[in-house]
């Protein structure tokens, strides 16, 4: 219902708003929903189900309501995030990041971890932000080795394979994966 005097948000039971289960997201039995991304800036709601690996865009979330603007399949079902122009959903065990339009749901490219891997093992396990420049910053929660999986880019180009760079550490640091991602035409 609004933040406290610390900037803590606070909630009030008596004021929340039930939506009906949205059918497309809900096999018979089930009670998880999947992961929810509000842009509150455009009243949209964007929605990803996990068990079975669709994602929606649903304009007007404030009148409640349940007919989403599309509808798509997807890979990469155990964590999203929006940013600018992009829907980003990543793979539960292989770490790969898909990425979609949030215009119109299609798919645009993927990126892939580079190094050993392991496990996204948590529902909000991939963050993605639009910085000022224009550049996207796409964060993932990593298993193996207790990481975080960053990856820096200005533009999606499609069919174009990444060109990819390691920075190896000196001897006194202490970083077990660095890699930087840098997509060219």
């Amino acid at each position: 219902t609004g933040l406290g005097a610390s900037g803590n948000p606070t909630y009030d039971l008596n004021a929340a708003v039930t939506v009906s289960t949205i059918s497309d997201f809900q096999l018979p039995g089930d009670t998880d929903d999947g992961v929810i991304e509000y842009d509150s800036d455009n009243d949209i709601m964007y929605m990803v189900s996990s068990k079975i690996s669709k994602a929606a865009k649903f304009s007007n979330w404030s009148t409640n309501t349940t007919t989403p603007d599309w509808t798509i399949p997807i890979l990469g079902s155990q964590s999203m995030s929006i940013a600018g122009d992009y829907l980003f959903t990543i793979h539960g065990t292989n770490c790969k990041i898909y990425v979609y339009a949030l215009s119109d749901g299609k798919f645009v490219g993927r990126i892939d971890p580079v190094g050993p891997i392991g496990w996204i093992d948590i529902p909000y396990g991939v963050r993605a932000f639009k910085r000022s420049n224009g550049e996207y910053v796409v964060l993932a929660e990593e298993d193996s080795k207790g990481k975080i999986l960053v990856y820096r880019f200005s533009e999606f180009l499609p069919n174009v394979l990444p060109t990819v760079s390691i920075t190896k550490p000196t001897d006194n640091q202490q970083i077990t994966s660095v890699a930087s991602i840098a997509v060219t035409a």
